[in-house]
C-alpha cells in the first residue's frame, strides 16, 4: 500500500504547486500595496509581481520606488489610486 501511495502524493503534490506557480504570494502582495494601498492587484502575474518587487528592492529613493511602482502598475492596466471607472 505504501508503494502506491508514495508516488501518488508525490505527484499529486507536484501538480497542485505547479497549478499555483503562476500566482503571487500574498506577502508579495502586500509588498506591493505598501506603495499603492488601494490598487486592486488581484489580476497581476507572478512576472509582473516580481518586476515590480525589483523595484521595490531595489537602492532607489522612495520617491522613486512609489513613482515605478506606480507607472508599472499603470502598464498592466491596473489603477494605483484603485478607481474603477
Amino acid at each position: 500500500m505504501r508503494r502506491v501511495f508514495f508516488p501518488f502524493a508525490v505527484g499529486f503534490s507536484l501538480v497542485a504547486s505547479f497549478a499555483h506557480a503562476d500566482m503571487p504570494t500574498q506577502g508579495q502582495l502586500h509588498m506591493i500595496q505598501l506603495y499603492a494601498p488601494q490598487a486592486d492587484l488581484s489580476s497581476l502575474s507572478r512576472k509582473q509581481t516580481n518586476m515590480i518587487l525589483s523595484v521595490i528592492h531595489s537602492g532607489r529613493t522612495e520617491g522613486r520606488k512609489n513613482a515605478m511602482v506606480k507607472t508599472f502598475l499603470r502598464k498592466y492596466d491596473i489603477d494605483p489610486r484603485g478607481d474603477r471607472s
